[in-house]
């Protein structure tokens, strides 16, 4: 393997580094916003509490 070679491989593995990071990031949004009330719920509640006065 050249010096070449083995840059480009560190390189290859840094990205594949990062792109596991952000999907891990991705993944923990997307379980964080299952538990959340969806924009529907949330609006209907803000209706709600607007019309019980």
């Amino acid at each position: 393997m050249s010096d070449q070679d083995i840059r480009h491989s560190a390189e290859r593995t840094r990205q594949w580094s990062t792109a596991r990071r952000l999907v891990n990031m991705v993944e923990n949004m997307a379980e964080t916003l299952e538990g959340a009330p969806s924009e529907h719920e949330l609006g209907s509640h803000m209706l709600g509490s607007e019309f019980a006065s």
